[in-house]
């Protein structure tokens, strides 16, 4: 009996010490990508077309196309796999509204906010020389 339940417990550590990893492993950059800033850009300087941008960190990977007419930003579109789709959604629209890049992120999703901002920021910065 005492041998099942040294295997019992040392199933559970084990266990126990397997999640406490992952979840190190999912977090940790967390707050190095909330703290990644969006740079300001000045969209009516944008010349017409669409752009495609691309930004990776770690779990985080974002691509967006960007289509800009008149000095406006038109239409956002996500080009991989959605992060969190609700929110692309709603930072596209804003950003559409607001005409600028450097919005405050989504309560709850600052790092997921962030790579969709940054691919937006990416992909209209290489209009520039």
């Amino acid at each position: 009996m005492k041998k099942g339940i040294k295997i019992i417990i040392g199933t559970i550590c084990g266990i126990v010490i397997i999640g406490v990893g992952i979840i190190v492993g999912v977090t940790k950059d967390i707050p190095a990508m909330c703290n990644t800033p969006v740079n300001t850009i000045n969209i009516s300087e944008i010349p017409d077309g669409t752009y495609e941008g691309k930004f990776k960190y770690s779990r985080w990977l974002s691509e967006v196309e960007v289509k800009v007419k008149g000095g406006k930003i038109i239409a956002i579109e996500r080009l991989s796999n959605p992060l969190i789709p609700d929110v692309s959604k709603n930072l596209f629209e804003q950003i559409i509204d607001k005409q600028q890049v450097d919005i405050d992120a989504v309560s709850g999703a600052t790092a997921t906010s962030k790579a969709y901002l940054k691919s937006v920021e990416i992909a209209l910065s290489k209009t520039r020389n």
